[in-house]
């Protein structure tokens, strides 16, 4: 898919974020008494803004707005939309507050509900850091059909993915492409054990796949969520040999996709959530 799809979905999700700071930061001028509360919220608040971070970088570097990321932003679209609801529901009820907010610190049904809600967006958060780590960046087919790599361009996303996920947890192809010779155009091409490799570290980018089966059986979804079971804006030349779809169900006012959708319309789905 295009870079715009991907700046609309980081977007989208980082205003949510924004809303969840605001929300966490309300309970906390409301609450400054209450330390066990404070130590609840500053826990998360510290995984917000490392997820923030994350997505922020997506948003501002085009080489790593892939597929594979923009499907993780969907997945944490739909996490965070219900933890701006679960913030929003203990702010607005005013009745209970006290209960809630007490029962928040000691443990209670809605300590468990913002709990499992923070545990997907801790989850999500690390496929996205894969989806990042594996992103094939600087990559090209060339009319010989052979794959090769920008090296400048690897090596600087890899030095800027570094710098936000960790020393060490850079780009996988900047690893793979250690010590290899660069042509004077600053390009090294990649083998055939190269793209094996890529695949095994879980890469899924369109410019190593090949035409394969598809399977979508017994998916389920509910709520407001948005699930997209194939690739968003793949390349024409990607084909799948066999496609299998049956037994999904999606349920209130859920979307579901079970097939490959454009980026014109994953763009259009983005803007009338």
């Amino acid at each position: 898919m295009s870079g715009l799809e991907v700046i609309g979905a980081a977007s989208a999700v980082l205003c949510l974020f924004e809303s969840a700071f605001r929300l966490v930061e309300e309970l906390r001028r409301a609450n400054e008494r209450r330390k066990d509360l404070l130590t609840v919220l500053d826990k998360h608040t510290r995984e917000l803004t490392k997820t923030k971070n994350i997505i922020q970088t997506v948003k501002d570097e085009e080489a790593l707005q892939t597929a594979g990321v923009a499907f993780e932003l969907v997945e944490m679209d739909n996490i965070t939309r219900r933890l701006v609801a679960a913030l929003d529901a203990l702010q607005n009820d005013k009745g209970r507050a006290l209960q809630i907010l007490h029962q928040l610190a000691h443990g209670s049904k809605d300590e468990d509900n913002l709990a499992t809600i923070m545990r997907e967006l801790s989850r999500a958060k690390s496929d996205l850091e894969l989806r990042i780590n594996v992103a094939h960046v600087g990559l090209t087919r060339t009319l010989q059909n052979t794959l090769i790599a920008n090296t400048t361009i690897v090596e600087r996303v890899d030095v800027l993915v570094q710098s936000v996920l960790g020393e060490g947890r850079g780009l996988k192809i900047a690893t793979l492409l250690q010590n290899r010779p660069v042509q004077d155009d600053g390009t090294t091409a990649l083998t055939n054990e190269d793209i094996a490799s890529l695949r095994h570290e879980g890469g899924s980018e369109d410019l190593i796949k090949t035409p394969s089966t598809r399977i979508v059986i017994d998916n389920m979804t509910g709520g407001q969520a948005m699930q997209i079971n194939g690739p968003v804006g793949v390349q024409e030349w990607y084909r799948v040999s066999h496609l299998e779809i049956k037994n999904n169900k999606a349920t209130e006012k859920s979307i579901q996709i079970n097939d490959g959708i454009s980026t014109e319309a994953f763009s259009l789905l983005l803007q009338h959530r």
